[in-house]
């Protein structure tokens, strides 16, 4: 197992199945009907499931230093209610006239 995670990060090909995933769905009640009755959880592979991890973990050191201080969604200790305030804020003082009319554009990239 080891070598095959060195081998990974060494950037050899990852052996066919390492990468491939069961989905099996859990019964939420006893007599399950529709699809929300039901809990899928993911089968993987425990060397996919170590690469995933220490992959993780690396970039986790490093993704601060690369990504702004601006940039709130899915970073960790970061709330992106603040954002939204921020927005909100915004677009009660459009209301205001001062020049022509106003303009919002929400960019999602």
């Amino acid at each position: 197992m080891v070598k095959a995670v060195q081998d990974f990060f060494m950037g050899m090909s990852i052996p066919p199945g390492v990468s491939s995933c069961l989905v099996v769905l859990i019964p939420k009640s006893v007599n399950p009907s529709t699809f929300g009755d039901f809990r899928p959880i993911c089968l993987s592979n425990f060397i996919n499931k170590v690469c995933t991890k220490v992959l993780t973990d690396r970039l986790t050191v490093i993704l601060p230093k690369l990504i702004s201080p601006e940039q709130i969604g899915f970073m960790k200790n970061r709330d992106i209610s603040e954002h939204i305030l921020i927005a909100q804020e915004m677009i009660h003082s459009i209301d205001r006239k001062i020049r022509g009319s106003n303009v919002v554009v929400k960019l999602d990239m």
